[in-house]
């Protein structure tokens, strides 16, 4: 049996920039039997080629985050995602749109 056997919908309360270098942690919220929880994840980042062309050769690379690789959609406050958690344990959860190997489709 999977540890993580249950599955909500948990509101992003928050994206904290943790600086230069530092990839953003993602504060989220969500509900289990009335009682609110709160997870703190490090944002998962991907580079991207930049649509930029200098002459005929694409320059660059962006960093992305891997949320929105998987969802189409940008992580931002008042943003719904999925949140796996332990029965047994609510607290303990993640993000799994956060992981790689996640698939929206």
């Amino acid at each position: 049996m999977d540890k993580y056997d249950r599955e909500t919908t948990g509101e992003i309360v928050e994206v904290r920039d943790m600086g230069v270098g530092k990839n953003p942690l993602i504060l989220a919220k969500y509900k289990v039997n009335e009682e609110t929880y709160t997870i703190t994840e490090e944002m998962a980042m991907i580079k991207e080629k930049t649509e930029r062309i200098l002459l005929v050769i694409p320059v660059g690379y962006r960093l992305k985050s891997l949320m929105e690789s998987n969802t189409g959609v940008k992580p931002r406050p008042g943003n719904n995602v999925i949140v796996k958690y332990s029965s047994n344990n609510p607290k303990d959860a993640y993000l799994p749109e956060n992981r790689k190997g996640f698939s929206f489709y």
